[in-house]
């Protein structure tokens, strides 16, 4: 029987395969691969190992992401790790405009998190 630790693990796999495939085509046929035709493995390097299968005509694609490990808080799992470094880094500008947010908001921090 699968334990709810098994099913929160099972959603981290979904949402990283979701990320991951984004836009990928199969080489072969150019079709857009589903994703309940793709499995991930993490490797000892905690490396992701992303196998695909072509619904359409059955080409199979393995490919090997690397994440920087020495980038990574110890707290983000590889899902957030990998969807955090797709985001453009903060400049001064998001800083200003985050600290002017915060002085003239008046809620409580529950709020503002919404």
């Amino acid at each position: 029987m699968a334990t709810s630790h098994e099913h929160a693990d099972d959603d981290l796999d979904s949402e990283m395969i979701e990320l991951l495939v984004g836009d990928l085509r199969c080489p072969s046929c150019g079709s857009a691969f589903a994703v309940d035709g793709v499995s991930l493995t993490f490797t000892a390097s905690r490396d992701v190992a992303l196998s695909c299968q072509c619904a359409r005509c059955g080409a199979g694609s393995t490919m090997t992401i690397s994440i920087n490990n020495a980038s990574l808080s110890a707290e983000l799992t590889p899902g957030e790790a990998f969807r955090f470094s797709q985001l453009r880094p903060l400049h001064d500008g998001d800083l200003a405009s985050m600290r002017a947010l915060l002085r003239s908001y008046r809620g409580d921090m529950l709020t503002l998190l919404d």
